[in-house]
């Protein structure tokens, strides 16, 4: 599942939002099925690699 997070609710949950109207920390997040983190991507310039390592971390789930 994908989330989009236009009111920055979750942001703040996750700790990556920022103080006034900067824009969020850019981080992936994989979570499983039973709601554990799975692994967090963070990098601000790679976008590639948020969707080679989420990617890469869905393959170890069963």
């Amino acid at each position: 599942m994908l989330l989009s997070d236009p009111s920055r609710v979750v942001a703040k949950q996750f700790g990556v939002k920022r103080l006034g109207g900067l824009p969020n920390r850019r981080r992936t997040f994989v979570i499983g099925r039973d709601r554990e983190i799975i692994s967090v991507i963070a990098t601000e310039t790679d976008m590639r690699r948020h969707g080679d390592e989420a990617l890469k971390a869905l393959s170890t789930i069963e």
